[in-house]
């Protein structure tokens, strides 16, 4: 990635780097950390590689304006919270003052999720304790409306709207739990132990359970729905709130590629996001 960090993030990284005796690692650091490349840039944070006597993530603040959606106190409980269910990598230090906090580093997994895997772990995600944010997908869709770029997509959306604003009707229906938000296959990784574990929690946020299932299904086209319903410990029978959810979530991933000037990629293309419209009651 081509982004490296500010003057003002790398001093700040480098005072998170100078205290390194601090940090919660067993068996405790050696020596100091060297940071060895960037590993993530995101809507609100840049993540980068640190390596010594251990392998960190060291996530940093990159954004003055937070996207609608995110809750940055909200993200870092959650993450805290999951990380104590063994679901997201530990956090060793975090830095009030710069808003800076490093984790043990997880890989890429060798082989990819199943099922059953990534439905215990939607399941997992819902037994954290209530989270004081909820993910409002219709101001998502309101924000879309009046900020997307250009004539034509307001005018996708406005054409969407009535099955979308369907289908959040019986979404929102529904008990409001703990969920992840963005279960994508780059957001999943294995933790040392061998265990599955879940980054980028910055749309953790109480919502629906069928949303967050379809965050994590639609970029996995070879996984089957029924079992992965299962597994979550959902209800099976219940295809209509999984095709709403399905239209709501590559709808909103069409819009925001829209909005960065981006042509969306499968499975997020418009004739997609009309696919799973029709299926909508």
């Amino acid at each position: 990635m081509a982004k490296t960090p500010s003057e003002s993030q790398r001093l700040a990284l480098e005072s998170v780097l100078d205290r390194w005796a601090d940090w919660d690692v067993q068996p405790p650091l050696t020596h100091r950390p060297q940071i060895t490349e960037i590993l993530g840039v995101g809507t609100a944070n840049l993540v980068v590689g640190a390596s010594g006597s251990g392998e960190f993530a060291i996530r940093m603040p990159d954004s003055t304006d937070t996207p609608t959606g995110i809750d940055v106190s909200t993200s870092f409980i959650a993450h805290r919270h999951a990380a104590g269910l063994g679901i997201a990598p530990p956090v060793v230090y975090t830095c009030e003052d710069t808003g800076i906090w490093v984790m043990a580093r997880c890989q890429p997994p060798p082989f990819p999720i199943n099922e059953e895997q990534l439905g215990g772990l939607l399941k997992s995600v819902r037994a954290l304790p209530p989270l004081n944010h909820q993910l409002d997908l219709a101001a998502h869709l309101d924000n879309y409306q009046t900020a997307s770029g250009g004539p034509e997509i307001r005018a996708l959306l406005t054409a969407w709207r009535p099955p979308l604003d369907r289908a959040l009707e019986r979404l929102n229906q529904y008990p409001q739990v703990p969920c992840h938000n963005d279960l994508t296959p780059g957001n999943v990784l294995m933790a040392a132990g061998g265990g599955w574990v879940a980054i980028d929690w910055d749309y953790a946020a109480m919502g629906s359970p069928w949303f967050d299932l379809a965050a994590a299904l639609a970029e996995r086209p070879n996984l089957k729905s029924e079992p992965l319903i299962r597994a979550a410990g959902l209800d099976a029978t219940d295809r209509l709130s999984l095709s709403d959810a399905l239209a709501i979530y590559t709808a909103l991933s069409f819009l925001w590629y829209s909005s960065l000037g981006q042509r969306p990629p499968e499975p997020y293309t418009q004739d997609r996001v009309q696919h799973y419209l029709r299926r909508v009651r």
